[in-house]
């Protein structure tokens, strides 16, 4: 790590090559999800199918190209001969990615196509460093937990980091070539979240200075991702009645000691009831018999 780099991030405890200065970098357009399904699935494509935002359609905005950066495949029935369904669900990024002139050059011109960050029930922001977007910013939830934030407004792109694009667990970074899940050299890896359920979507950034930043970043406690229904165990109780023809012998024999067990308990009760009856009994003719002796005693002394 380079202390004396205008990049040096004084909370870091790993050199990720952020240090060195960019070669590249993007305008960011937009996510959008599209979706497909068979007619023996339930219908969910209305759930997953995603806009985008700048185009309000299944598209990217003029100029900007679309790239895959996670997709996913639901499959049914394969154990049934000729009943094999499918729904395939394809989240797109929309980017145009350019070359720097220089080490000095940054993005000068002002778009409406800057990325704001994202975050989670979980996570902040990281340019903003909560779980906000920066000012005239919107809110577009793009998966599951989360938030992306996106502009229609010009904005200056000089207050904002470097984009570097994103990847994902099955998906590489289109602004690489090949695509690699990684950043390009410069860039430093965020954690956006997860989509369905267990996949994670990245993104590179590059910030300009950290020399303004005076908060320590947030710290995500596992687990890092929802826990997927099918994983948890559901414990239901059955109840039977004694005359049930479906009981087994394991029962019958439960069933039968805990009613000797009740028989004995009511044995006892019934016991130390008669014995408290007799004892006070024999206590209250016990003191008839010493008032009838001390009234005859009185009688012959008078």
């Amino acid at each position: 790590m380079d202390p004396a780099s205008q990049s040096f991030n004084w909370v870091a405890n790993v050199d990720d090559g952020a240090c060195k200065n960019p070669n590249t970098t993007a305008k960011f357009g937009g996510f959008y999800r599209t979706c497909d399904e068979k007619p023996g699935l339930i219908r969910k494509c209305g759930s997953y199918q995603l806009n985008n935002f700048h185009t309000g359609g299944l598209l990217c905005p003029s100029g900007f190209k679309a790239s895959i950066l996670h997709n996913l495949t639901h499959s049914c029935c394969k154990d049934i001969p000729g009943k094999i369904d499918r729904r395939d669900t394809v989240l797109y990024t929309c980017s145009i990615f350019s070359k720097f002139k220089s080490s000095s050059d940054v993005l000068r011109d002002d778009s409406p196509y800057v990325y704001g960050g994202s975050f989670t029930s979980r996570s902040v922001n990281p340019i903003t460093n909560s779980a906000t977007c920066p000012q005239r910013f919107a809110v577009v939830k793009i998966a599951n937990d989360i938030n992306v934030c996106l502009t229609r407004q010009t904005i200056a792109a000089t207050g904002f980091p470097f984009f570097g694009g994103f990847y994902s667990c099955n998906q590489g970074n289109s602004q690489l070539e090949p695509p690699e899940q990684k950043c390009a050299e410069g860039y430093s890896i965020y954690i956006m979240g997860a989509i369905d359920t267990e996949c994670l979507l990245y993104v590179c950034l590059k910030f300009r200075n950290f020399n303004d930043l005076t908060q320590y970043p947030s710290v995500v406690l596992p687990p890092f991702f929802e826990i997927d229904i099918r994983n948890q165990t559901v414990e239901t109780e059955s109840k039977t009645s004694d005359n049930s023809k479906d009981t087994t012998p394991s029962q019958s024999t439960n069933r039968n000691t805990e009613k000797a067990t009740l028989g004995i308990s009511i044995t006892a009760l019934v016991i130390t009831l008669v014995a408290i009856t007799v004892v006070i009994i024999i206590q209250m003719k016990k003191k008839r018999q010493r008032r009838a002796a001390s009234d005859y005693h009185l009688n012959e002394v008078l």
